[in-house]
This record gives structure tokens, C-alpha cells and sequence, in this order.
């Protein structure tokens, strides 16, 4: 854990202070900075890991999280603009009944089912990823939040990383943080005092200084 100790001394800590910067990976054994993880699809750390997507074959993390968004919007509009001419398809037959028309449109109905559950999980999706944004978190930590050792400690209403608007915005979308090189998790007070100032405009799901 040479490396480790090193770069704590770098930032000016003490060895057991540097679990707010960052670890030594156990799979890889390079250093891993706060918010990152191994991932074993890959075979390396990803920084600000969110998550491993099998569509686009490469994990979501820092430097590509925002393209992710602008994946998400257009295959939202796709999905949707599908959805809309799918109903072009559609057999408008005057002299048979009602089980007429369904045998005569049931490829566009089926066509309309698939086309409504992928747009809706896509927009979902989509909406998920811009509360991540702007909240500065992601999948992971949604998700398994309570298991990570860094953000054990973190009260419930409280993102630790959030910037505010603005920069949690720009960090999503040009992957380049605001402040520091790394991510740094706050101290134990600044956490407890960020807890008890919530409030409409500051709040955990977004800031709006």
C-alpha cells in the first residue's frame, strides 16, 4: 500500500484519513480514487463508475457518463417518433367488425405494444440518469449505497458530492471536476452540518446555488 500511503501524504493526511480520497484496488493493485470501482468486464477501475452497459459495450463512468445522457435522449425521441408512425400502419376496414379489424391491424398492435414498454423504459431510464446529473451520484451508489464503505457514514439526506447545480452539471457533461482532481468525501462534521441545512433550494436531490 505504498502508493496509497504516498498519496495520502500528498493531500497532508494521516494513513487512516485516506479512505476519504481513495484506496489501493485489490484486483488490480493500482490506486483507486474515491468513487471508483473494478469492474471485471472490463478488467480494469473505472472512475465515477455508474455502471457495466452491455448495449453500448464499455462501462459508464467519468469521462463518457454525460455521452450516455445524449445516447438515452435520442434513442428516447427514436422510440417515441417509432411509436408515432407505427400508427400510420394501422388498416381502417369499413365493412368487417371489431374482430375484423384487430386480425387485419395485429401486427401494428404488437408492433405498438413493443414500440410503448421500450419508449416509456427508455424515458424512465433518461429520467433517471438527469436525477444522477444533477444530484452528482450515480448508479452504483443508488443502488448499493448502504454496502459502500465511503458512504456508510453519509446520512440519508444528504449527496455528499453535490456541488450545486451548475457544477454538477458541468462535471457530468465535460467529465472534468470543479474543484479537485479527485473526489474528496467530506468530513464527518461538514456532513452532520449539511443535514441539518436542507431545504427546499439545497436539498439532497438537487442545489440551487
Amino acid at each position: 500500500h505504498r502508493e496509497e500511503i504516498s498519496r495520502g501524504a500528498h493531500f497532508g493526511l494521516a494513513r487512516d484519513d485516506t479512505m476519504r480520497y481513495g484506496r489501493t484496488c485489490s484486483y488490480c493493485d493500482q490506486w483507486q480514487p474515491l468513487r471508483s470501482k473494478h469492474c471485471h468486464d472490463c478488467g480494469k477501475c473505472v472512475m465515477k463508475f455508474d455502471h457495466h452497459c452491455f448495449w453500448v459495450g464499455t462501462c459508464v463512468g467519468q469521462h463518457n457518463h454525460g455521452r450516455f445522457w445524449w445516447y438515452l435522449t435520442v434513442q428516447s425521441v427514436l422510440a417515441v417518433w417509432a411509436l408515432v408512425l407505427n400508427q400510420s400502419s394501422y388498416k381502417v376496414n369499413h365493412r368487417g367488425g371489431l374482430e375484423d379489424w384487430i386480425v387485419a391491424n395485429l401486427p401494428a398492435m404488437a408492433a405498438s405494444i413493443v414500440l410503448f414498454f421500450s419508449a416509456l423504459f427508455l424515458i424512465c431510464l433518461w429520467g433517471f440518469h438527469t436525477f444522477l446529473a444533477v444530484t452528482n451520484q450515480t448508479t452504483w451508489e443508488v443502488s448499493r449505497g448502504a454496502s459502500i464503505t465511503y458512504l456508510m457514514a453519509v446520512p440519508d439526506n444528504v449527496c455528499p458530492f453535490s456541488l450545486g447545480l451548475k457544477a454538477n452539471l458541468h462535471e457530468f457533461f465535460t467529465g472534468r471536476l470543479v474543484e479537485r482532481p479527485y473526489y474528496v468525501l467530506p468530513s464527518d462534521l461538514e456532513l452532520e452540518v449539511k443535514s441539518k441545512t436542507e431545504t427546499f433550494w439545497d436539498n439532497k436531490y438537487y442545489s440551487c446555488y
